[in-house]
């Protein structure tokens, strides 16, 4: 069975989002923040399957994965995406730095889209 448009798509989010975490600033960065909007964007325009395939990456075996996700999530009201960014704080390093300050900005209604992306709002 061959790869489905939405399969694709979150195997470039999945791969982009992996490989950034991995380079922390390095040449690729901008290409592959690029790439990550470009698939969530994407993704969220198929609608259903699109939504049901990125609500799969809030279990991501990957924190970086589920932290990029969450925080989008939490940006765009998603509010389910919460306790996974709650979970990754609780934790150390990079990943929980990264949601104890997403939580911060959510909480005080300062929360930047994290993801470059055409206007999404829904629940």
């Amino acid at each position: 069975m061959e790869p489905t448009e939405t399969d694709r798509l979150t195997a470039k989010f999945r791969a982009a989002a992996l490989e950034k975490a991995s380079l922390q600033r390095g040449k690729r960065d901008g290409v592959l923040y690029a790439d990550m909007s470009d698939a969530f964007d994407e993704l969220l325009s198929q609608g259903e399957d699109g939504n049901v395939a990125l609500e799969k990456l809030l279990a991501d075996s990957s924190p970086d994965v589920r932290g990029w996700i969450a925080a989008q999530f939490l940006y765009l009201g998603r509010l389910r995406a919460r306790p996974v960014l709650e979970e990754l704080a609780g934790g150390t390093g990079l990943v929980a730095s990264s949601a104890q300050i997403t939580l911060q900005q959510f909480d005080a209604g300062l929360l930047g889209s994290p993801l470059r992306l055409r206007e999404h709002r829904s629940s």
